[in-house]
């Protein structure tokens, strides 16, 4: 994802939380991933210009590739890592 993009997102999500845009948690088309067995080990990292980034990737354990999920990310900021901020938003809980 770009920045341009990232920064759209957040944006949008600005809109949704004062009132002015409403998501209906519906797509009109499936994305790339849908319907697809989950890697046997997921993802932590990322090269970006020349950093390293890295995340956490949780599919849950009740995935059923042939249900649409809900993507969620967390941006833990300069301060905390990214398994202390994962706590914060429960996000075992909403993964399952």
């Amino acid at each position: 994802m770009t920045r341009g993009e990232m920064a759209y997102l957040i944006h949008q999500l600005m809109l949704e939380k004062k009132g002015e845009l409403t998501f209906n948690g519906q797509r009109d088309v499936a994305s790339a991933g849908c319907g697809k067995t989950p890697p046997s080990t997921a993802p932590t990292s990322s090269v970006i210009n020349g950093v390293t980034r890295h995340y956490i990737t949780d599919i849950g354990s009740k995935y059923n590739k042939d249900v649409p999920m809900r993507l969620i990310f967390a941006f833990h900021g300069r301060t905390n890592p990214n398994t202390q901020v994962k706590t914060y938003y429960d996000l075992d809980e909403v993964s399952n």
